[in-house]
């Protein structure tokens, strides 16, 4: 409700509010608990341009830190995107580590989900692609589906907080935001339980467009962050280079591309060859327009 409210607020009642809400959140973990802790997080975000809520800070702090800590894994899980959403709006590098930690966390639980499945050997444990008939069917089960959309929206929602405090002097170092984001994205295809498909290698440069998007010229050239963007690039177009992978996924690569061209001018030639590449192997009609928008004939 007060997400949606756009009347006149009295600062006594938003306290209120708050405290009602606060008081809520005490005590052990029940059914509906997380709307209400995400709840309180979402509230701030919307009402402290409006309301000064500075003494409630360190209260929602404590609080949320606590309920991440506590042993109900599948409660956790479900606070890991508010909390995110909440530690970029907050710009604070203390919520910031405790959100690489708890998020580290909940990404190794799934992996140790179902422990009596049957695994790959070792030797396939780092396999890039799932090969096997029993491999595709995992990756399209109901459940392998819901851990590869899971893990898509937390890296999507970090990447997305990178993105709004980019351009801020103060808070946490974006530069170790992108690289904590690079190591998530590269996890979806390194996972031996988690089996990805076209969602992740879709996200995969949607992630990658999100971070290299608001940087401007001026800052790339005090701010050397390009090996980052250019490792991205390569591990992506490694993913891409197959005829398997479908249009969509190499449009979005393409892209990519074209910004990282844009951004860093010196990637120029190692991008137009990757690209070439990309249409050797796929030489669709789109795939040579979307090439050709970046400058890219064959």
């Amino acid at each position: 409700a007060c997400q949606n409210y756009n009347g006149p607020l009295k600062p006594d009642i938003v306290n209120n509010i708050f405290e009602v809400l606060l008081e809520a959140c005490q005590g052990r973990s029940w059914d509906g608990k997380a709307s209400v802790v995400s709840g309180v997080l979402e509230s701030f975000k919307k009402l402290s341009a409006r309301v000064t809520l500075d003494k409630f800070c360190q209260r929602i702090d404590t609080m949320i830190i606590a309920e991440l800590s506590r042993r109900n894994k599948s409660y956790v899980k479900g606070l890991i995107q508010p909390f995110a959403e909440y530690v970029f709006f907050r710009n604070d590098q203390k919520l910031y580590e405790k959100l690489i930690d708890v998020t580290q966390e909940v990404f190794l639980d799934l992996e140790l989900e179902d422990n009596n499945e049957t695994h790959e050997s070792n030797d396939n444990m780092k396999s890039k692609k799932p090969r096997l008939l029993n491999d595709l069917n995992r990756a399209s089960s109901k459940k392998n589906i819901e851990m590869e959309n899971y893990r898509i929206e937390i890296i999507k929602t970090v990447a997305k907080g990178y993105k709004d405090i980019l351009h801020e002097e103060k808070g946490i170092n974006t530069n170790n935001v992108i690289k904590l984001v690079f190591e998530f994205m590269k996890g979806m295809f390194e996972s031996s339980k988690i089996l990805y498909s076209w969602r992740s290698e879709l996200a995969y440069f949607d992630v990658a467009i999100l971070l290299i998007t608001p940087w401007t010229k001026t800052e790339v050239s005090s701010n050397d962050v390009s090996h980052i963007f250019i490792d991205i690039w390569k591990y992506g177009h490694a993913l891409c280079n197959k005829k398997e992978v479908i249009e969509s996924v190499k449009i979005k690569l393409i892209r990519y591309g074209g910004l990282l061209k844009e951004k860093f001018p010196h990637t120029n030639t190692m991008v137009d060859f990757g690209i070439l590449e990309i249409l050797r192997v796929d030489d669709s009609s789109v795939l040579k327009a979307e090439a050709l928008n970046i400058g890219i004939s064959q």
